[in-house]
């Protein structure tokens, strides 16, 4: 799909390891974006655009589960951390 092909040509066709997705509801993800800056050409697409693509991308985290960590972006900074630690730690600790 769009998101495959844009991972694609993002990431010169490497696989990681491990792909951590911040997941957010729309409306939450939009308004910490603009919080921080003023809204780019991106940020002002229609929200249905933004809905399309965080379930493109939760769908391949679905595809490939082994191969990504979904958390709730809105967990305490803290819990995102330990989550990603929990899923990360045992790849780097493995030898290649």
């Amino acid at each position: 799909g769009m998101i495959e092909q844009i991972n694609a040509v993002a990431t010169h066709g490497l696989h990681p390891d491990l792909t951590a997705l911040l997941d957010l509801p729309v409306d939450v993800g939009l308004a910490r974006a603009t919080g921080m800056r003023q809204a780019d050409r991106f940020e002002r697409q229609d929200p249905d655009f933004h809905e399309r693509v965080r379930q493109g991308y939760l769908e391949l985290a679905e595809q490939e589960a082994g191969r990504w960590v979904v958390v709730d972006g809105e967990l305490p900074p803290e819990q995102v951390t330990a989550l990603i630690w929990q899923r990360l730690a045992p790849l780097l600790e493995r030898p290649r």
